[in-house]
């Protein structure tokens, strides 16, 4: 017998909505269920956006880790916070960061859902008569798993690789990257892109950084309200538009139909006002070399611009997730069905199944960017979090007849 009926891999927005969704309305109790995330429920969410100067959210109210979509703005009212849910002139009302996230702790703490959660990093998923899950500290059993990681790696360009590790060089994902660090360099500081991340960051620390900043984005910034248009939130144009295709077909269509690289009106308006505040400027330029001598890094464009003494922030997104080496693990592990280029999941559009090789629908589904193919645009947004959910839970059958096809390591 197992020691759960589900395990869920990652306690960020996803994670935390399926295991909500699947206490409230699954049949599952907190005992039932193991959430594993080694930082906790929605904590990496909190740091990337408190260390890019995230006050507000682009996404609008509806969109949290509650079942009822009106869940968020009836906590604020409550707690005389709905002057923390703000809107752009018609535009719908987007909550502060602060809200949403003091609104997870709640649904969390409401629904007991810290029962349920284990602090540790899984580091292998593989079957023995049902799914095994190992992390750092321990093994454990589940009869299902939902695979709710998030985006692959950060992006590193190339020129970033090519100087020393020692070199005053971040990408504002990385675990260990700190704004408040980042405020106390000396010199010019340097932030590569043009989206709402890079936007976000370079307004905050053009007001907290002695040296000034630079925003350096490769092409015009573009301003789109939210990732995508709106209708891809619905189901029935998320199938009539993209179940129809193959699985790589999908992804092609999804990159169509993203903003991704924008910014919304809001955070470019933001970043006016820095201009005229003197500390930030903007260049569209890329950086062609790097060079480090131990002391101070010189930063050199393929304008022909130079700076003698920088500190280069990255704001250049993630690397695919289909290529992260613990997908790719899984895939191997458990006999999962990719495609041959892109090496993507494919998937039962019904219950989000992750299919094995053979065609059946394995132990293990998936939530996030891993399944726009079937989620569409928005997967890996807080929107998509509730569409995934909707099929995890509405649409499940407990597997528990799988077969075992690799053994213990």
């Amino acid at each position: 017998m197992s020691d759960f009926e589900y395990a869920i891999i990652g306690g960020g927005i996803h994670g935390t909505h399926i295991a909500n969704k699947m206490v409230n309305e699954g049949g599952l109790e907190t005992e039932d269920l193991v959430v594993f995330d080694p930082e906790g429920y929605g904590e990496v969410f909190d740091q990337r956006t408190s260390d890019s100067g995230t006050d507000y959210l682009r996404s609008p109210e509806v969109h949290h880790v509650a079942e009822n979509p009106f869940n968020l703005k009836a906590y604020a009212e409550g707690r005389d916070r709905d002057q923390e849910l703000v809107s752009d002139g018609s535009n719908p009302l987007r909550p502060s960061t602060d809200l949403f996230m003091d609104h997870l702790n709640y649904v969390v703490e409401s629904n007991n859902l810290q029962d349920s959660l284990i602090e540790d990093y899984v580091t292998e998923l593989r079957e023995d008569g049902s799914l095994v899950v190992e992390t750092e500290e321990d093994i454990y059993t589940a009869e299902n798993g939902v695979l709710a990681v998030g985006n692959g790696r950060p992006n590193y360009p190339e020129f970033a690789e090519k100087v020393s590790d020692n070199a005053p060089i971040s990408h504002v994902f990385d675990d260990g990257f700190s704004s408040e660090d980042a405020q106390r360099y000396d010199g010019e500081t340097v932030i590569v892109g043009g989206s709402i991340t890079a936007g976000q960051l370079s307004g905050f620390l053009s007001r907290e950084c002695e040296g000034g900043v630079t925003m350096m984005s490769r092409s015009p910034v573009e301003l789109e309200l939210v990732e995508a248009e709106p209708e891809w939130i619905n189901w029935s144009h998320i199938e009539d538009e993209l179940h129809s295709l193959e699985t790589e077909e999908r992804h092609q269509k999804v990159q169509e139909e993203r903003y991704d690289g924008s910014m919304p009106g809001y955070v470019w308006d933001d970043l006016k006002n820095c201009l005229d505040e003197g500390n930030l400027r903007i260049w569209h330029d890329e950086i062609s070399e790097l060079e480090y001598d131990g002391e101070a890094l010189e930063v050199r464009t393929e304008k022909n611009r130079r700076i003698d003494d920088a500190q280069v922030v990255l704001a250049t997104g993630f690397e695919s997730i289909y290529d992260h080496p613990f997908v790719e693990s899984t895939a191997e592990n458990l006999n999962l069905a990719v495609t041959e280029d892109l090496s993507m999941p494919v998937l039962d559009d019904e219950n989000l199944r992750w299919k094995k090789e053979e065609g059946e629908g394995s132990r293990l589904q998936i939530s996030g960017k891993l399944a726009e193919g079937t989620v569409g645009p928005f997967a890996g947004n807080i929107a998509g979090a509730r569409r995934a959910a909707e099929r995890i839970v509405e649409n499940n059958e407990v597997r528990r007849d799988m077969t075992v096809t690799v053994g213990n390591r």
